[in-house]
This record gives C-alpha cells, sequence and structure tokens, in this order.
C-alpha cells in the first residue's frame, strides 16, 4: 500500500464546496423491498427526529403509510419513483456555495446494472443542477472545512488517469480548494473515503485507525499530516477499529445531524461500535445507535442516505472578497 498522499491544489475558485459536517435541509432515505428494509426504516424513524426526511421509493401510498405510523409524521415528504438499490449517497447531488447561494453537482457515477439510480437526482432535483465530466462516486468525496476533500486513489482508476492533474477542471466546479488523494483499504469493498475519515466540525476530524492491518499505520500517519497541513489548529480523533469477519465495516460511516450521530451497529460481535460511541460521546455529541444490517456490503448509514441542501448553510464561511 503506497505511503503517499497526493495533494491536488484548484486554481482560487468561486466556489466552496459544502462541508459533510453542515446539517443537511433534509434527508434522503429509500425504501424498497431491499434485503436493508430493517435498517433503512430505522434510519428514517432515527433521523426524523433531527431533521426532515425525504422517502424515497417506487410505492408511494406505502411510504406515506410507513411516515404516518411514525411517532413524527409531519417530519417526513414522499418522492415516488424507480430505484434498482438502497446507495443513495454515491448518485447523491453534492452542494457547493458560490454567491452565497447553493447550487448542486451531480457526480457522474453510472453503472449499467443501476440505470435508474444514475436518473434518479437529475429528474428528482427542482432546483438546477450540473454534471460532473468525471466519475465520482459522492462517497468517494469527504468534504471538510475551506474547500477540502478527500477521496481514495479510486478516482483516477475509475477515470482512466495516471496523474491528479485530470481532476482539476471538476474541483473548480466542485468547490474543491485542495483536494487530498489516499489509498483505501484493499478489504473494504467500497474503497470510499466515507468509511476512512469524517469531518465532525471545521475543528474536529475522526480518522480510523485500523488495529489489525499494521501495514495502514504509514498512509495513515500520512493522510493525517496533510489534513493538519490543510487545517491548521484542526484535531484529529484517532477511532481504533478492526475488521470483523471477512471485511472492514467502518464505525465512521454514520450520518451526522448537527451535534447528533446517527452511528451504526454492524451487530453482534461488532467490535468497533462501544469504543466510537464512547470517543464521540466524549467530544459532546449525542450518539443515536442505529442497527446497520450491512455487514460485508462496504457501507453503513452514511452510504444509505443523501443529504439534501437547498440554502447555503451558516457553517459555511464566506467566500473571500
Amino acid at each position: 500500500m503506497p505511503a503517499a498522499v497526493t495533494d491536488v491544489r484548484s486554481s482560487p475558485p468561486v466556489r466552496l464546496v459544502v462541508p459533510d459536517y453542515a446539517p443537511p435541509s433534509a434527508l434522503a432515505v429509500p425504501l424498497f423491498h431491499f434485503d436493508t428494509r430493517a435498517t433503512l426504516e430505522a434510519l428514517a424513524r432515527a433521523a426524523a427526529y433531527h431533521v426532515g426526511v425525504i422517502l424515497i421509493g417506487p410505492d408511494g401510498p406505502a411510504l406515506r403509510d410507513f411516515a404516518d405510523k411514525t411517532e413524527t409524521p409531519g417530519h417526513f415528504a414522499v418522492l415516488t419513483a424507480e430505484i434498482d438499490s438502497p446507495w443513495l449517497r454515491d448518485h447523491a447531488p453534492v452542494a457547493v456555495v458560490e454567491n452565497r447561494r447553493a447550487l448542486q453537482v451531480l457526480p457522474r457515477h453510472e453503472r449499467a446494472d443501476r440505470p435508474r439510480d444514475t436518473a434518479l437526482f437529475s429528474n428528482l432535483m427542482s432546483i438546477p443542477t450540473e454534471r460532473t465530466e468525471l466519475h465520482l462516486a459522492a462517497g468517494n468525496t469527504v468534504r471538510g472545512p475551506n474547500g477540502l476533500a478527500i477521496s481514495t486513489l479510486r478516482v483516477l482508476s475509475d477515470n482512466g488517469l495516471d496523474t491528479d492533474q485530470g481532476l482539476r477542471t471538476t474541483g473548480v466546479q466542485m468547490g474543491i480548494h485542495r483536494w487530498l488523494l489516499v489509498p483505501a483499504y484493499d478489504d473494504d469493498l467500497s474503497a470510499h473515503t466515507d468509511c476512512m475519515v469524517r469531518f465532525l466540525s471545521p475543528h474536529l476530524c475522526a480518522m480510523v485507525r485500523r488495529t489489525d492491518r499494521p501495514d495502514t499505520q504509514t498512509p495513515a500517519d500520512a493522510l493525517a499530516a496533510a489534513i493538519a497541513d490543510a487545517c491548521p489548529g484542526i484535531r484529529i480523533l484517532d477511532i481504533p477499529a478492526r475488521a470483523f469477519g471477512e471485511s472492514f465495516d467502518s464505525p465512521v460511516n454514520w450520518v451526522q445531524l448537527g451535534r447528533t450521530i446517527l452511528l451504526p451497529d454492524y451487530g453482534a460481535p461488532d467490535p468497533n461500535h462501544a469504543p466510537t460511541a464512547g470517543i464521540l460521546a466524549a467530544e459532546g455529541f449525542a450518539v443515536v445507535p442505529v442497527a446497520s444490517g450491512t455487514s460485508g456490503l462496504g457501507g453503513g448509514l452514511h452510504c444509505l442516505s443523501a443529504s439534501i441542501y437547498t440554502e447555503a448553510p451558516e457553517t459555511v464561511p464566506p467566500e473571500p472578497e
């Protein structure tokens, strides 16, 4: 596994990408007859106490019936649409701020076996959107303060690129000031950074530290150094984690709604849930466990949902004059 972290700087952009920790206007959750249906229902119920939830699926009346039987029926909206999978995040729009307005950029993430997922948000979004030319899974673009984004090297292989130079145009379009590229865990099916590192605030970052893989320590140290260089004064929380079973199920694939963290619990024996919950609670976050029946599938609660922004969040600093 390479130890290097590639730093990709774009020209000073007019746009600024919205950080992941900015409270969304709503959280989109798919409901359909997937194997993860129980997880999706639990996620929707938990999220609705903190933010509006948009239920997406092909059976509108069934979605409304589900919402009406919850304790917060007025917090749900229903969008009827055909979907191929529950993995909304990768196809979801990425919010950027331009002239203090929120715009949406749809990452090109096309799979021949999921054509309806590819078209989903371009058909649903009522506000103007743009589409990136590069293939880019939204779950593989963890976004921090001041236009920082982190992706795994998969973004290069997905686009047939040998160097980071091909990312510059897309970086400007997405309001990325600095784009860090890191190696993925080879036992993570998604190979996405939202299973490796998450920003909790402009001053706090959480990063997985694999206790079962000594070979990951050098690239992890390089990533921590790159984040510290890009965000002077930021504090990095080490999240100790290890694989159980045949693949790595990440504890940081959570959903953040302000000071509340919906934390995936992959079931017994999950060696990562309790330590992660304790670390977050010590930082003042309210931790809500959500049973995540996605073990071995390469994702968790973050991958199963999509953050929707209709306004420029207050947590985004104004653009420089």
